[in-house]
């Protein structure tokens, strides 16, 4: 399958409904990133001013918050995430989504729990922040790729795959480095689950709607770092 090119003339990587030669989204787009951007003058004139931004130094061997959990801060998985959005909606706002990212002191997350059982073609708010969100509208990541491959016309479909999730946005601290900090995430993240579990529940009182939990997943927004290179937390537990 040829790849489209992006503004800053790198490749195009999207959830694809056929098998890709490399197993995963999220493998496949950092293989083709870390190899795309050896070659790109914007990238390298840009890792150069990156270098000298004091901000950036700052976030170094610290913690950054990816939702319940956290990952310790990396100026390459910064660079090769500014280099995808810059690709994908040019320069000028991928440098207005990092300077958002360095003054923030809160870091936007994306909670999800999939769904069997209920296909949708349209978002439906629910309350809360809450809402049911069809899997085409999901943020790509290994799973979407999965419920897309399942939906294609190619090979035997033995696998019922879910088609929306329940999601709920929140923000959380940027920087994960305390321990009340962990408990409070923990104890919020239950809560969440509950949450989840109980809407799943009571949305098999309205006529004709039949579902069933599937798997928990959390994702940082593309318009965050570290987007595919580090901002995926698929936590996938079953609660069946």
């Amino acid at each position: 399958m040829d790849m489209q090119v992006g503004r800053i003339g790198l490749p195009r990587v999207e959830c694809q409904e056929f098998a890709a030669p490399v197993n995963s989204y999220f493998t496949r787009i950092n293989l083709i990133y870390y190899s795309a951007i050896k070659g790109s003058r914007i990238v390298t004139q840009k890792r150069t001013a990156m270098l000298s931004d004091r901000r950036i130094a700052a976030h170094e061997g610290k913690m950054i918050s990816s939702g319940d959990g956290g990952g310790i801060f990396s100026f390459e998985h910064l660079l090769l995430w500014w280099a995808w959005r810059a690709n994908d909606i040019g320069e000028v706002e991928a440098d207005r989504e990092l300077e958002t990212f360095l003054t923030a002191d809160t870091i936007p997350f994306q909670k999800a729990l999939w769904l069997y059982g209920l296909e949708i073609d349209r978002r439906v708010p629910l309350f809360d922040g809450v809402e049911l969100v069809p899997f085409r509208d999901m943020i790509d990541s290994e799973e979407k790729e999965a419920v897309l491959q399942s939906s294609g016309t190619r090979g035997m479909n033995f696998v019922n795959f879910p088609r929306c999730a329940l999601v709920k946005r929140s923000l959380h601290p940027k920087f994960f480095d305390d321990e009340a900090g962990r408990t409070d995430r923990t104890s919020k993240a239950i809560e969440d689950a509950e949450l989840f579990y109980t809407i799943s529940l009571l949305l098999n009182c309205l006529s004709g709607v039949h579902c069933a939990p599937s798997f928990h997943t959390g994702y940082v927004p593309p318009n965050t770092p570290f987007g595919p290179f580090g901002g995926e937390v698929a936590q996938e537990q079953c609660l069946m």
